[in-house]
């Protein structure tokens, strides 16, 4: 069986409003901000996206959070400006963090 997708919007096309994804990187570094981009284009919201942080403003994750498309989101950090467009936030002791209800 060949997985392999021929573009990034091939490889999201599948992807339905709410579910769930695990996404890799560090900040802004090896984040597979490719397919985010597609994500975003595909159109699919409601995400739930379990990642270690969401990265900055108008990258990566950040554009995804900015369109309003992630739901409960799971991460440790994220910058002030964007914690505002979540569902719901919190504090911890090193930054900002994301509690689902």
């Amino acid at each position: 069986m060949d997985k392999t997708a021929k573009n990034a919007a091939e490889a999201v096309a599948d992807i339905p409003a709410g579910a769930s994804l695990a996404v890799g990187g560090f900040g802004v570094c090896g984040i597979p901000s490719v397919l985010i981009d597609a994500l975003l284009a595909q159109g699919a919201d409601d995400l739930e996206v379990i990642s270690n942080n969401a990265g900055i403003d108008g990258v990566g994750l950040g554009t995804l959070l900015e369109a309003r498309r992630l739901c409960a989101p799971g991460w440790g950090r994220v910058s002030p400006r964007l914690s505002r467009a979540s569902c719901r936030w919190g504090r911890s002791g090193s930054g900002r963090s994301f509690r689902s209800s």
